[in-house]
């Protein structure tokens, strides 16, 4: 029995329409915002531990973060530098992660940058610091303002 033209043409576009949308999925949960010492954009990492203790992390460039996927509930918060030795109250210094050192004997240092601004005080680089954040489902925006 031969199917009829039009409905095996329904079949087809149906089909091709559920596979359309059977591609990897974005983020269902981003949290994002900026991190500032006194005024000043931070550069360093940003870390969420979630209740769980998985750690979801993201870099802070030019004081601005987004976090992928950070496990729902309320999570602890890190914030630390990039590895970088900076002495102390230096300012808003170009900042290279340590790792970086190797490449950058046959690169230009000028491209080497991963953004400006000051490092953050050590104190938030604990779990137990005091700053936490409740994440919920969807895209969400969250500044913080770190005392030194």
């Amino acid at each position: 029995m031969a199917v009829p033209a039009r409905p095996l043409f329904a079949l087809q576009c149906l089909a091709l329409l559920c596979l359309a949308g059977c591609g990897p999925a974005g983020p269902t949960t981003v949290v994002s915002g900026t991190v500032t010492v006194k005024d000043k954009p931070v550069v360093g990492e940003i870390t969420f531990v979630g209740p769980d203790g998985k750690e979801v992390k993201a870099p802070i460039l030019d004081g601005k973060y987004s976090v992928p996927n950070p496990i729902a509930g309320v999570n602890k918060i890190k914030i630390t530098g990039m590895g970088a030795d900076l002495a102390p109250g230096v300012g808003a210094k170009p900042m290279v992660p340590k790792d970086a050192a190797k490449d950058m004997m046959t690169k230009d240092m000028s491209k080497a940058t991963v953004g400006t601004g000051v490092p953050p005080p050590a104190k938030y680089a604990l779990p137990d610091n005091g700053l936490t954040y409740e994440v919920k489902s969807g895209t969400q925006t969250k500044d913080f303002t770190l005392e030194p």
